[in-house]
């Protein structure tokens, strides 16, 4: 009587195993190497497309040219009533002549984009971008006339008495917005606002690196 003894499939499994492992790492291996096409890379493909979310970046727009067009760009403004007293001094027992005004000033700072170039604008790759702006500004300090309230007026101010008194309050006005952090805020807003404009042209935020230029 012929006798077969049959091997166990858990034991022909593990025979198997290690040439089906080899085979694996042999064709990753053709799949790694430079311009071969295998289905491995094709379905990889597809399976990213599928799955990751695809960036698009507009590569047509003229991204120096939108942001320059900016030109006077104001990211921050500072707002103060300041009142200025200006004195006559007279003979005794006439008594002093006082003019009190105050005055509603608005001081502006922000960047002067109109002066941007490409070499402050890098692209790297596909994704990546930085943008250098140039060093903050004071761009306006504005009293309009209706934006003052007259005290004790009288005909004894000169034109040029009333245009120093206006040019104090601009200048007091611009030393408080400077102390109480007007380019901090400038430079914030400004970088804040770039980077938005720069995501809507398709780069992401973690990408953008906006700064600016030190004096």
């Amino acid at each position: 009587m012929k006798i077969t003894f049959r091997t166990p499939r858990t034991l022909r499994t593990f025979r198997t195993l290690p040439w089906l492992l080899l085979a694996a790492i042999i064709l990753w291996g053709i799949h790694l190497l430079p311009g071969v096409e295998t289905p491995f890379s094709r379905l990889g493909r597809r399976v990213s497309k599928a799955f990751v979310p695809q960036q698009t970046i507009w590569t047509d727009t003229p991204i120096v040219e939108s942001i320059r067009s900016m030109q006077q760009f104001v990211t921050a403004s500072y707002y103060e009533e300041l009142p200025i007293v200006s004195t006559k001094d007279r003979q005794w027992p006439i008594p002093d002549d006082d003019l009190v005004i105050i005055y509603n000033v608005t001081i502006e700072a922000g960047f002067d984009l109109s002066h941007l170039t490409n070499a402050d604008v890098t692209i790297q790759g596909d994704s990546a971008i930085s943008v250098r702006l140039p060093a903050p500004a004071i761009l306006t300090r504005r009293c309009n006339p209706s934006d003052k309230t007259v005290f004790h007026d009288s005909n004894r101010w000169s034109q040029a008495d009333l245009d120093k008194m206006h040019q104090q309050a601009l200048d007091q006005v611009e030393h408080h917005a400077l102390r109480d952090g007007l380019m901090t805020d400038a430079i914030a807003n400004g970088c804040g606002c770039i980077t938005r404009l720069l995501c809507s042209f398709g780069f992401e935020q973690k990408h953008v690196v906006v700064y600016v230029s030190t004096p």
